[in-house]
C-alpha cells in the first residue's frame, strides 16, 4: 500500500518500514541458535543454503533431493552408543539443526545407530564442508550439539542478511 501510494519509493526505505516485522541480526541469530528443524525438507533446504554460504557461492544452486540426504548425528532410535544422553534430553536434540548433517545417499545408507566414533569416520569424507566439520568434536552430546548450531547460526546471518547484498 505505502508502494502503490508513493510513500516508500526505496528499497532503503522499504527495508526501514519492515524493521518492526524483520528481525535484526542478533535476534534473527538467537533465534536460529536454538531452531528445532523437524521436516526433512526444510533442514536440508537450511543447510543447503548454509553449505553455499560457507562456501562463498553467491548464486543458488539445485542439488537433487536422491543426490542429498540428512542425517541425524544423535539419531533418531538411539541405541547401545547413545546411552550418555538421557531419553528425555534425546527428545530435545534430535531435531536441533545443530545436530542434522547433509550426506550423499550412500554415506548415508551405513550410517544407522552406530556410535559416534564410527560416524566420524563419514562426515570426515563428507563433500559438505560443513558436514565434515563434524569429525573436529570428540564427543557428541547436548553441548557439542549446542555449539554447532551456534556457529550454523553466525553463518545464518551472512547467509540471510537483513539488508540485501
Amino acid at each position: 500500500m505505502l508502494i502503490s501510494e508513493g510513500k516508500i519509493a526505496t528499497a532503503n526505505g522499504l527495508l526501514a518500514e519492515l524493521a518492526a516485522v524483520i528481525p535484526d541480526d542478533a535476534r534473527f541469530e538467537a533465534a536460529v541458535a536454538t531452531a528445532n528443524v523437524s521436516q526433512s525438507r526444510l533442514a536440508r533446504y537450511y543447510l543447503s543454503a548454509l553449505q553455499r554460504e560457507a562456501d562463498g557461492q553467491a548464486e543458488p544452486y539445485y542439488v537433487p533431493s536422491d543426490e542429498l540426504t540428512l542425517e541425524h548425528v544423535f539419531p533418531a532410535n538411539p541405541e547401545g552408543h547413545w546411552n550418555h544422553i538421557a531419553a528425555t534430553t534425546a527428545k530435545e536434540l534430535l531435531n536441533k539443526l545443530g545436530n542434522q548433517a547433509l550426506l550423499p545417499p550412500t554415506a548415508n545408507s551405513v550410517m544407522g545407530n552406530i556410535g559416534f566414533s564410527e560416524k566420524k569416520k563419514v562426515f570426515a569424507v563428507s563433500p559438505f564442508s560443513l558436514t565434515k566439520e563434524i569429525d573436529q568434536f570428540s564427543k557428541w552430546d547436548a553441548e557439542t550439539i549446542s555449539k554447532r548450531q551456534e556457529s550454523l547460526a553466525r553463518l545464518a546471518v551472512k547467509t540471510w542478511p537483513r539488508k540485501p547484498k
